[in-house]
């Protein structure tokens, strides 16, 4: 059993993909698995995703539309969050790592977040990180559990905590990152930030 698993959402963008999965292969720490969980729908994109997922045999695809599609019709596609959902079905690590396609990391960053949860005693940890997209400049973050000052791609989280239902409980993608860890917090998981950046999500 690996100790991490890294769950890859996707929809459609093979190019941002190609630069997630070698900032994963390329980690100092390397007892990993990968999963693409893949909810793309043009058949150009899903070939070249599948083709990606061929470069290290620690790498699995899972094509995950239709079935998350099925059992998370809120939003008329499936999303992200379904496809995490998807991936945590398929894996085996002791941690979680969930990064979307467009999400990469220095090469440092997993094991430097594993040892700072070693070393603290910590179920989850969550690092600082810079956001950017289209219609705004590049973003540094401090990581906050709150709205969209927290994401998804910058924490890892002990597997036993990770709650099942939560892509389903969730309606409005900009506060679910920061809803998630509130519920953690809640529950009494171990918890600390390590204030490094060490994670880009565009």
């Amino acid at each position: 059993m690996p100790r991490v698993s890294f769950i890859v959402g996707c929809y459609e963008r093979p190019g941002r993909l190609r630069t997630c999965l070698a900032s994963l292969i390329d980690q100092t720490f390397q007892d990993f698995e990968i999963v693409v969980t893949d909810n793309s729908v043009d058949p150009v994109a899903i070939e070249k995703i599948k083709d990606l997922c061929t470069v290290d045999p620690r790498i699995r695809y899972e094509w995950t539309h239709d079935k998350a599609l099925k059992n998370f019709p809120r939003v008329g596609i499936p999303s992200l969050y379904d496809a995490a959902e998807e991936g945590i079905a398929i894996t085996t690590g002791e941690w979680l790592v969930m990064p979307n396609c467009d999400s990469y990391y220095p090469p440092v960053a997993i094991e430097r977040m594993l040892r700072y949860a070693d070393e603290n005693n910590l179920e989850f940890v969550f690092c600082d990180f810079v956001q950017g997209r289209p219609d705004m400049n590049y973003h540094y973050f401090f990581a906050r559990p709150e709205g969209c000052l927290i994401d998804k791609t910058c924490f890892m989280v002990k597997r036993e905590w990770f709650p099942a239902e939560w892509p389903s409980k969730v309606e409005l993608y900009g506060v679910a990152d920061g809803v998630l860890v509130n519920e953690l917090v809640a529950k009494g998981i171990r918890h600390g930030r390590l204030a490094e950046v060490l994670c880009v999500h565009n």
